[in-house]
């Protein structure tokens, strides 16, 4: 298990290490989206983003060597959702568990991504509040200052779950402007995947308490 950890907010560790970047190649150690491991061999991004790539593609974890992709193991309809099967299954860092309830409107998340990166661990994200809530899309607002840019598309939508970090969303698209994003919806997710995925996603994930600083995870 990898134990570094992408930051530090007020003193609280945040481990984000289970999200990873995706290109067709990391020259210059650039990446064109973002990716969430949800099984120890599957990653989660955005479908439009395989539009760019027209060679093999790959993704790349905090702190690790470049993973090709074999596959696309299951595409949604109405979604900008896909996942990715890796030849070799990441052995250092642990999955996320995804989250399959409602979010309630003005409910608090998360959002994390690499972007257009060129470091390994320049990671960034920001606090954000859902403003829309549907079976298949959640709307959220930023104000916090993440930076929306292009190459943001497959970064994580997270949310909070009895104290622990879960996956919510995939997010696909941004009207920058006005600091708003698109998610897509992890619930209409087939039972088989659910199953498979919830018996690997792991607890050890905590969210963030950001109004204090008196507990340190």
């Amino acid at each position: 298990m990898n134990n570094n950890y992408a930051y530090d907010y007020l003193n609280n560790k945040i481990n984000l290490n289970f999200i990873c970047k995706v290109s067709s190649s990391f020259v210059d150690n650039k990446s064109y989206c973002s990716g969430v491991l949800i099984y120890p061999n599957i990653v989660a991004t955005a479908n439009h983003c395989l539009e760019y790539f027209k060679e093999d593609y790959y993704v790349q974890f905090p702190f690790g060597k470049n993973k090709k992709v074999k596959k696309v193991v299951h595409s949604f309809e109405n979604s900008d959702v896909v996942f990715l099967e890796l030849e070799t299954a990441e052995e250092k860092i642990v999955p996320i568990k995804i989250f399959h309830d409602n979010l309630d409107v003005g409910s608090e998340v998360i959002v994390a991504g690499y972007g257009l990166s060129k470091n390994a661990y320049d990671l960034k994200f920001s606090f954000a509040q859902i403003i829309k809530s549907e079976s298949s899309l959640l709307l959220w607002n930023s104000d916090q200052g993440y930076e929306l840019t292009i190459g943001d598309s497959g970064s994580a939508l997270l949310c909070c779950f009895n104290g622990k970090l879960r996956l919510c969303g995939i997010n696909y698209a941004f009207a920058i402007n006005e600091k708003i994003g698109y998610s897509a919806s992890l619930k209409t997710i087939p039972d088989d995947f659910r199953v498979l995925f919830d018996s690997f996603g792991s607890d050890e994930y905590l969210y963030p308490n950001k109004d204090s600083e008196e507990e340190k995870y």
